[in-house]
Formats: structure tokens, C-alpha cells, sequence
């Protein structure tokens, strides 16, 4: 696998491009908040070919002159957006997916766009651009084309305020960033009984509060709202995330088996993408024991 441009600068925005409406989406959410957070944002381009060939020779100008014209076109509407932040381009080789998850690391986050909507329940086979929310090192955001609407809130799905603290925390500083509300969301299964809704409430208003208290440590001025759905978790979060400036969810199902699987609810989420999602990693969260509550988990 092949590098023409190494340009890795740490904690830098990568984003995925292609010629696909959903890629420019991306690039311009990317150089929005590569504004906010005065970080540099690097184009990323990949180029598919089979490890044979790409062994076999390594990439020159004349194998390689269209993909950096397109690189350079969109570059020229990356500065459009935002003449003041820093962009630069990379152009890589090889199974797009492994070059991505591989560009993620020492990366602020990894931004694709993508055509996936459409309620689908479980897993689907095709669907791999799924797979870089597992593989990638840093946070991956998934952007649809339909992401430049009028949208306000960061919704951060929260099961337990204990174990979810990493992913509320991801959450509470892009909502500060932005100048957002921060909403704490928890999706409960309906048809329940009432002697066990009245439970799942009780605890649900322990982990939030407790949740709250934790963001206020940091950002105490930061307006934070907190909502029960009797939803599925994937539909509240899907259904939060039509009108929110953006959805942070967790990765992992925090099973010792798959400790670096990506949910079902992951799973049905990004096949439903209805605004600007990301999957933060929670990986550090597997050895740690809840202290407030057991309200059931979003992911």
C-alpha cells in the first residue's frame, strides 16, 4: 500500500472524499468544525487497487494524475468554505476502508459522507462503510447528503453516567464548542409494565442526574436538557437526530467476548442516518463497574 502525500499532523480532521454528493456534505461539515476548533483539515482520497498491483509499482504522476486533479478540486471547495482554516490533501492506495482506519490514528476524528438511509433493522451485508466505526483509531462522524438543514442540540445517548463517561464528556465539549445544548437522551423499550417503567424512570433520573453533575464539573454553564423516549434506542436516537447538530453514541456493546464489536443499535443507527452521527470509542470502558444505577445501556 502506497502513500503519494504523507501529511500527518496530530489531532487533525481527515475526511474521506469522493465524487459523491455526500462527500462534499462532509468536506463542509469538516471545515466547520475544523473553524470551531482551529485544527487543520486533510483531504483524503483513495485510490482501490488490489494489493498485487499496488506491491508491485509504486504510484507515480502518471498513474496517479487524475485522482490529484480531483484531490485539488476539492481542495479549491474546501477553501471556499472557509478561506482561514488550514486544509491539505493525501492520497492514498489500497482498500479504502483499511486506508481510512489507518489515516484515523493520532487523528482528532474521521469524517465520510454517505448515501445510507432507510430504516433497516440488524446487520446488512454490503454495508462496510459500518466497519470504520470499529476500525478506525479515532472518532468516526457519519455524514448524510440531507446534513445541511437547519439543525440545533448535541444528542449524546446515555445508559449509565459512570460508564457512558467518556462518551458524555466527547459529547458536552463539541456542545460547548458549538454553542449547542447538550442533550442527555435514554431510550427505554415501550409496552413495559408499569411496576417496571416506574423503576427504569428511577434509575433513569439517577444516571442523568448524576450525568449532569459530572458535565457541570467542567462546563458549568453549558445548557443541558435531559429526555426519556419510550422508543427503542435506536429509534430515539435516530428520531433526536433528524433535527440535532449532531448524535454521539458509544461504539462498543461493552461485551467481554466482542469488546470491539459495534452494537446492533450502532448498527441500525448509521443504516438510518438522519444527521450529522458520530461513534466515539469506548474502550477503556470495559474494565469499569457502574456506580450510579443500571438503566439499560443505548448500544
Amino acid at each position: 500500500m502506497s502513500r503519494l502525500l504523507n501529511l500527518r499532523t496530530p489531532g487533525s480532521i481527515i475526511v474521506g472524499v469522493d465524487d459523491s454528493a455526500p462527500s462534499r456534505a462532509a468536506i463542509t461539515w469538516a471545515m466547520h468544525r475544523g473553524a470551531l476548533a482551529e485544527v487543520e483539515v486533510v483531504l483524503v482520497h483513495v485510490i482501490s487497487e488490489d494489493e498485487e498491483t499496488v506491491s508491485r509499482r509504486a504510484l507515480g504522476p502518471g498513474t496517479s494524475r487524475s485522482s490529484l486533479a480531483f484531490l485539488e478540486a476539492e481542495l479549491d471547495f474546501a477553501r471556499l468554505i472557509d478561506p482561514k482554516v488550514s486544509v491539505k490533501t493525501e492520497l492514498l492506495a489500497g482498500d479504502p476502508l483499511d486506508q481510512l482506519a489507518g489515516a484515523s490514528q493520532q487523528r482528532a476524528m474521521l469524517v465520510i459522507g454517505t448515501h445510507k438511509t432507510g430504516f433497516v433493522h440488524g446487520r446488512v451485508f454490503g454495508s462496510r462503510f459500518i466497519e470504520l466505526a470499529r476500525l478506525a483509531s479515532s472518532p468516526v462522524v457519519f455524514i448524510p447528503n440531507s446534513a445541511s438543514q437547519r439543525r440545533s442540540g448535541v444528542v449524546v445517548g446515555v445508559g449509565s453516567a459512570h460508564q457512558d463517561e467518556q462518551i458524555i464528556q466527547f459529547a458536552a465539549r463539541e456542545a460547548d464548542r458549538s454553542g449547542q445544548e447538550l442533550v442527555l437522551l435514554h431510550g427505554r423499550q415501550a409496552g413495559t409494565v408499569e411496576a417496571d417503567r416506574r423503576s427504569s424512570a428511577t434509575q433513569w433520573d439517577t444516571v442523568s442526574e448524576a450525568a449532569e453533575v459530572m458535565v457541570r464539573r467542567v462546563y458549568p454553564s453549558l445548557v443541558i436538557r435531559r429526555r426519556t423516549v419510550d422508543r427503542t434506542p435506536a429509534e430515539a436516537l435516530v428520531d433526536s437526530s433528524m433535527s440535532a447538530a449532531l448524535l454521539v453514541i458509544g461504539r462498543s456493546r461493552r461485551t467481554t467476548q466482542h469488546p470491539g464489536s459495534v452494537g446492533a443499535t450502532v448498527h441500525d443507527v448509521l443504516l438510518n442516518l438522519a444527521g450529522p452521527t458520530v461513534i466515539v470509542h469506548d474502550v477503556d470502558l470495559l474494565s469499569r463497574t457502574s456506580s450510579v444505577g443500571h438503566a439499560t445501556p443505548m448500544y
